[in-house]
């Protein structure tokens, strides 16, 4: 089964939250590079946390739209979200922004026993996954 059927099979359930985790492009999404634009907007801006936080839903609510799975947001390079410094809540961001849509993360991490791991179990860059729906493609 090809990456975009698994994901329309998967979006088509009635899950609480729909998200994926991917380590490849899937074919016919666009991906957002959350590092890459996160980056040029603290260039721009003040550094204090209440800006980190508006930036990160400016970014998430950059919604787009497949004919086949409908809205979903796609993002890729998503290291800079774990930054002590941005005090961001990454498991409250991963429900809020799965809720009507599909919330699609490509990256290396490893998932086990419903922890995303960032970079090696070993790290403190983890994401409890407690509770949330997703989908390992």
């Amino acid at each position: 089964m090809t990456d975009i059927n698994e994901l329309t099979k998967y979006v088509k359930q009635n899950t609480r939250n729909k998200i994926v985790f991917c380590r490849e492009d899937i074919e016919g999404i666009t991906f957002v590079n959350v590092g890459l634009i996160l980056s040029q907007f603290l260039s721009d801006e003040e550094s204090i946390a209440n800006v980190y936080q508006l930036l990160c839903n400016r970014i998430l609510n950059q919604h787009l739209y497949n004919d086949i799975i409908g809205d979903y947001i796609a993002i890729e390079n998503i290291g800079i979200l774990f930054e002590p410094e941005l005090k961001l809540d990454l498991h409250n961001i991963l429900e809020s922004y799965s809720r009507n849509q599909c919330l699609i993360i490509k990256s290396d991490a490893e998932i086990r026993d419903e922890v995303f791991y960032f970079l090696t179990p070993d790290d403190t860059a983890i994401i409890s996954l407690s509770g949330l729906s997703y989908k390992l493609i």
